[in-house]
């Protein structure tokens, strides 16, 4: 009798313990749609970052130092500078999707932009005029410039502010 007594207790005992222990187990497991918040998040924090890149790489100066226009006159170096550019917002372009709507708007104009001065200033050179010579525009552009030059940080600066309200 006292052996079926002490089973019948330990088997209570253990059947509480298991109940405790699933409850417990389910306030603290995200529902679906707690689940999917963080996913949206997750993606929405990498597409600002990868626009935070895009607009990064894009920027005049840093464009023209991180490409090599080795053997290249003026206006194919205009053309490297803007194909670039072109094929990096195209590989980019989806995450318009994750972003705000002004955002992806400034990201637009500062591709925008960028390839409008390179077109302007590649096009006061001649056929046969070295890349420096355009690199001396695109310099001497920035710094008479100021608010073109800076439009890549003001672009950095929303995307930024942007996605720091998801974390």
């Amino acid at each position: 009798m006292i052996l079926e007594i002490v089973i019948v207790l330990s088997v209570l005992g253990a059947g509480i313990l298991i109940g405790y222990q699933l409850n417990k187990l389910k306030k603290n497991t995200p529902t679906a749609p707690a689940i999917l918040k963080q996913e949206n998040s997750s993606l929405q924090l990498q597409a600002y970052e990868r626009l935070i890149i895009f607009s990064n790489r894009i920027a005049l100066t840093q464009l023209i130092t991180r490409i090599d226009g080795t053997g290249l006159d003026a206006k194919g170096w205009q053309y490297l500078l803007t194909q670039t550019i072109r094929q990096e917002f195209e590989h980019n372009i989806t995450q318009q999707i994750y972003v705000s709507l002004d955002a992806w708007a400034a990201v637009q104009q500062l591709k925008e932009e960028t390839i409008l001065i390179i077109n302007q200033l590649g096009s006061t050179m001649e056929n046969n005029d070295d890349i420096s010579e355009l690199n001396k525009l695109i310099a001497y552009y920035i710094a008479n410039n100021p608010d073109k030059a800076t439009l890549s940080e003001n672009v950095l600066r929303i995307l930024n502010t942007e996605a720091k309200k998801i974390l």
